[in-house]
C-alpha cells in the first residue's frame, strides 16, 4: 500500500506571527505566501516531524488572497 502524505500553509496566526515578516508580506492581516514563511521551514521541518524524508504534496492555503494586495 502507498500512502501519499499532504500539507498546507499559508495563514497565520497570532503565535506564529514571525518578526521577519514584512507589512508588504501580509495580506489581510493573516495571510504570507513569503517564502522564508511558508514553504522553506516547513518543508525542512515537516518531513522529520511526521517521521518522512519528504513530503508528496505542498497545499498553498488561498494563494490568491496575497496577490490581492
Amino acid at each position: 500500500m502507498k500512502i501519499i502524505v499532504a500539507t498546507k500553509a499559508g495563514f497565520l496566526t497570532p503565535a506564529q506571527c514571525p518578526n521577519f515578516l514584512k507589512p508588504e508580506d501580509v495580506s489581510g492581516g493573516m495571510h504570507s505566501m513569503q517564502p522564508d514563511f511558508t514553504w522553506r521551514p516547513r518543508l525542512n521541518r515537516k518531513p522529520a516531524n511526521l517521521g518522512l524524508e519528504t513530503i508528496d504534496i505542498f497545499y498553498l492555503h488561498n494563494p490568491k488572497r496575497s496577490w490581492a494586495l
